[in-house]
């Protein structure tokens, strides 16, 4: 009887320190873990079962110590994107420039159209400003193009046309804010103003297949082969690089891809004579 006493407390003392104690470190290590503390690594209590669930959690530990260190890179970059396309909105020279027309009409009397610009200002800036929110309705970001095209079409009366089209299933959906503004803008200055006798910009929108998907299209000067082949190659680049160009087209695909995923983004299109199509592609969201 002593001896079976004996053979079962050595057994039990085996077991509580094979099973039982890692259990109980594993158990400790998992409430770190929950915490946040991505140095709670389980070490090896030899060859069992216990031991492979240790191998699970350490391997667990550090992709999920991958995965966050990941995430917060892509905030960062995002938040730069962010702050550096709302510098180049708050654009001075595109203020000076409005305040000047504001200017030339109210000494022309033209009181009406000095009205309709300051209120088109005042509704773009709502829009770009937005009390701080990413996320605007497809409606809004419309808006802000209008506004800014009214006030450029006021501008570059001689040369410039525009319009804007939208499906109702559409307005309603979620857009990154200023994805589509920066687009309205290089139509403008890299297309039409380029262009003898001037030009239209049209923005279309739609819901199909269960993305948003909207154009802007400018029948001004193109780009050659070379040049479409070098955009498409730095909209293509690395999503770890912010290019110096301010709001380009690398940096609206990075924004919508760091949001929605490499599946999604913008495609461009460009003949030399015939004008320059960008697509944008969007999950459709309400």
């Amino acid at each position: 009887m002593v001896l079976m006493v004996a053979v079962l407390a050595f057994l039990l003392m085996r077991i509580n320190r094979t099973i039982n104690d890692p259990i109980q470190a594993l158990v400790e290590n998992t409430r770190r873990l929950a915490e946040g503390d991505f140095d709670a690594l389980m070490e090896d209590a030899g060859e069992n079962e216990v031991t492979i669930l240790n191998k699970s959690f350490n391997r667990m530990a550090a992709k999920l110590q991958r995965l966050m260190e990941k995430v917060e890179e892509d905030t960062r970059t995002q938040e730069q994107l962010e702050l550096r396309l709302l510098q180049e909105q708050i654009n001075p020279h595109f203020l000076y420039n409005t305040l000047e027309i504001i200017v030339w009409l109210a000494e022309s009397g033209d009181k009406e159209q000095v009205i309709q610009v300051v209120q088109s200002l005042s509704r773009f800036f709502r829009v770009v400003l937005s009390k701080g929110r990413a996320v605007v309705s497809l409606q809004e970001e419309l808006s802000c193009i209008q506004s800014y095209l009214y006030i450029q079409k006021v501008r570059y009366a001689d040369i410039l046309n525009y319009e804007i089209q939208a499906e109702p299933e559409a307005l309603d959906c979620r857009i990154q804010k200023l994805s589509l503004q920066p687009l309205v803008e290089n139509a403008l200055y890299h297309g039409i103003e380029k262009k003898r006798g001037g030009g239209t910009i049209r923005v279309c929108a739609d819901v199909k297949d269960g993305c948003l998907v909207v154009q802007v299209a400018d029948d001004g000067c193109g780009m050659t082969p070379e040049k479409l082949e070098e955009v498409q190659r730095e909209v293509a680049g690395d999503l770890g690089q912010i290019s110096e160009g301010g709001f380009g087209l690398p940096n609206i695909q990075k924004r919508i891809q760091l949001a929605y995923g490499a599946d999604y983004g913008i495609h461009v299109s460009s003949r030399l004579g015939c004008g320059t199509r960008v697509t944008l592609q969007i999950p459709a969201k309400s």
